[in-house]
């Protein structure tokens, strides 16, 4: 067996059985017409086989197939399960501007995504709160949690946890005066002069805690 049978390309059988008249030139195959008028771009090339191990295998190099479901998809479908999609028009001009509602989640959530894993949230629900289908709550808590429970500072925990107090502590004093009096006949500078009142009543106590805990440690440390 020649090298040139071995390392030859079949156009280049070809081509030389027809010039050394093995072949006749009425008898050549088309695609030798086609291959001589529009060559490949790339020659094809013959490799060698990959030897045989210790246990009388060859070893091939095999390529992983690619994921085939994208995070596009999951996103429509997480989303058409749950909600109702938009009605999508005939009409090529308006489709290309007006997209679905599915179709505008799914590029949010791919926008949100690398932002997601750092900060630690859920792409696909602040999507949904973006656009207005569900209320800032719908994942408020869940958020709140990941961040108590992430590389926050001691003092930052304590930061976060006072200003929640003082917002429901805010909430339930103003709930508390509209059930007691009626809002017509209690005015705005009321409810500001009450409100700084208690701010101050609260910031006050703050301290005599933040005093009588350093008291403490200086006991404990022995000075």
């Amino acid at each position: 067996m020649s090298r040139l049978w071995r390392y030859g390309s079949p156009y280049t059988r070809v081509r030389d059985y027809i010039q050394n008249k093995f072949i006749a030139e009425e008898n050549r195959p088309i695609w030798f017409d086609v291959w001589t008028v529009h060559p490949p771009f790339r020659e094809p090339v013959l490799k060698e086989k990959l030897p045989i191990n210790d246990y009388f295998i060859r070893n091939r190099s095999i390529r992983e197939p690619k994921d085939l479901n994208y995070l596009a998809d999951k996103s429509r479908a997480a989303f058409r399960t749950s909600y109702t999609d938009s009605i999508i028009s005939l009409d090529p001009d308006i489709a290309k501007v007006e997209l679905p509602l599915s179709e505008k989640i799914a590029r949010r959530v791919a926008t949100l995504t690398p932002f997601a894993q750092e900060y630690k949230f859920d792409a696909y629900k602040a999507a949904l709160v973006e656009a207005g289908i569900e209320s800032d709550d719908f994942y408020r808590h869940e958020f709140l949690d990941n961040m108590a429970d992430g590389e926050l500072s001691t003092a930052e925990k304590t930061r976060l946890d006072r200003r929640k107090q003082q917002s429901e502590m805010e909430l339930s004093m103003l709930q508390s005066m509209m059930e007691s009096v009626s809002m017509q006949n209690y005015s705005i500078p009321d409810l500001d002069e009450s409100i700084s009142n208690e701010r101050a009543s609260q910031i006050k106590s703050e301290a005599e805690a933040d005093d009588l805990e350093a008291l403490l440690n200086d006991l404990l440390d022995g000075k």
